[in-house]
């Protein structure tokens, strides 16, 4: 669950931005609080839901925006440009788009996310020079990133490379670790543009610690950007990836309430993408015929079909964040 996000530098927010999901007091609204432990020990609590709310053009939207390039950034491990866009939020992919405009080429941009999962309290800061707004040519370059686990620092990379209190993550480090062996060998392939998290934390201390943070991230860290531009697919498990169609039945219980033309709803699955978009299963002949979802379904049930795997993850997680 998240409990607090900040930014610095990041489109119209010049000064840092602080949105935090950790509740001050709440009188007679227990029931919208989480209560998580941390190693069977200590009780963190967060909210189940926030609202972001301001007039037009006051930076709603860059805060999900901001949370965006994070996720993005973590998930493909570097600070490059992509080749194609893939998003409506174009700062994801051109991160030539992120600073504020009236920035100056050795101003960062910073974004620091404090989250829980699997008994950890992890907190994850990154500092990067973009040059100024729109700035193709500059050599961007990390100059900072930090890794906390329940408070306890993990490691800082900036020009240097500082290992902190490994015995936090005693459990998770990798098979025959050498604290002296992984030291000499980051340090000596720090590279500017990758994370330390996805290389040589990954590689040289521990994988497993690096999953967690990365699975939150990935299935956990959902952002919904420009919802009527984004579709939504539910998430295959393993087990189902040999098969030709996948049916979500908490989908098509739900659309069936809500209204569905067809027997039901289902995913032709690739093995490399996962699933594709939703086909209409009916029947024609005495066969089943999947047709395109949008083909044969209303307006209305495709819109609903698209935000289902979001809205059953928010009641399975109960949090969710909107703006």
């Amino acid at each position: 669950m998240l409990l607090e996000f900040k930014m610095k530098n990041y489109k119209s927010f010049k000064q840092e931005l602080d949105f935090k999901m950790i509740p001050t007091q709440v009188k007679d609204l227990e029931y919208s609080i989480i209560c998580k432990k941390i190693n069977n020990k200590k009780t963190i609590r967060a909210l189940s839901s926030s609202a972001i709310y301001g007039p037009n053009s006051s930076g709603k939207t860059n805060i999900i925006g901001g949370m965006d390039v994070l996720r993005s950034i973590v998930l493909e491990g570097n600070i490059r440009n992509k080749e194609t866009v893939t998003t409506p939020n174009t700062a994801v992919d051109k991160l030539e788009l992120i600073p504020n405009v009236e920035s100056k080429s050795d101003e960062p941009v910073s974004f620091s996310i404090k989250f829980y999962s699997q008994g950890f309290i992890f907190n994850y800061n990154l500092s990067i020079l973009l040059g100024k707004f729109l700035d193709l040519e500059f050599d961007r370059q990390i100059i900072n990133e930090e890794l906390y686990i329940n408070n306890s620092m993990i490691y800082k990379r900036n020009d240097d490379l500082t290992i902190g209190r490994l015995d936090v993550i005693d459990n998770f480090k990798i098979e025959n670790f050498s604290k002296e062996t992984a030291e000499k060998i980051a340090r000596t392939n720090l590279d500017g543009k990758e994370l330390f998290l996805n290389g040589m934390f990954k590689s040289l201390y521990s994988k497993k610690i690096f999953d967690i943070i990365y699975e939150w991230f990935k299935n956990n860290f959902k952002i919904i950007y420009h919802f009527d531009k984004m579709h939504i697919l539910p998430t295959v498990s393993s087990n189902d990836l040999n098969k030709k169609l996948f049916v979500d039945k908490n989908l098509n219980k739900a659309a069936k309430i809500f209204g569905l033309t067809s027997k039901h709803i289902a995913y032709q699955i690739d093995n490399d993408k996962g699933v594709s978009e939703p086909l209409s299963i009916i029947e024609s002949k005495g066969k089943n015929v999947g047709l395109p979802a949008d083909w044969f379904e209303s307006f209305g049930t495709l819109r609903f079909i698209n935000i289902f795997p979001l809205i059953f993850i928010a009641i399975k997680e109960r949090i969710y964040i909107n703006s």
